[in-house]
């Protein structure tokens, strides 16, 4: 709990892990004659996700494709109506210069939902990505207790 009270600087990352904490890295090992020399170190933060148990990815598809109608993935809670891809980590002196979260919206009734992938590759570009599953909990939503790492994929011609 709480926040971090570490100074880390210039050479600090903060990226998101797929059980959902961030994890909080860094340091200013310093150059010669420089101000600063602040050790490497790192913690982990697990973030607030409100009250009850946290859905589960049982089984899902390891490829998306670009434009894709109909994949599918498969939960333990009825109740998850909501889906996202993140892109994987790609920090650089504090900047985090991959940055992607696509909201995605689930379909179906029961255990298994269908969901329509990225519309472009402009949107999300080919790579790996972490697909977590949501389910709104109040005012919030609740991401899957692992998320399920997928390949977007470029589709057509």
């Amino acid at each position: 709990g709480g926040h971090s009270l570490i100074f880390r600087g210039y050479h600090s990352l903060c990226m998101l892990l797929p059980d959902g904490r961030v994890l909080l890295a860094g340091g200013d090992v310093g150059w010669p004659n420089e101000f600063l020399d602040q050790p490497a170190s790192g913690q982990l933060y697990m973030p607030d996700y409100g009250a009850g148990t946290r859905p589960e990815i049982v089984s899902g598809p390891d490829e998306i494709g670009i434009g894709s109608q109909t994949n599918q993935v498969v939960v333990n809670d009825s109740g998850c109506t909501k889906a996202c891809l993140i892109g994987l980590a790609s920090v650089s002196h504090s900047f985090e210069t991959n940055a992607r979260y696509i909201q995605l919206t689930l379909s179906g009734g029961g255990t298994t939902k269908t969901f329509a992938g990225p519309v472009s590759t402009t949107q999300a570009p080919p790579g790996y990505y972490m697909l977590f599953v949501q389910k709104v909990v109040g005012a919030r939503l609740q991401p899957c207790q692992m998320a399920k790492y997928v390949r977007v994929v470029a589709t057509g011609p």
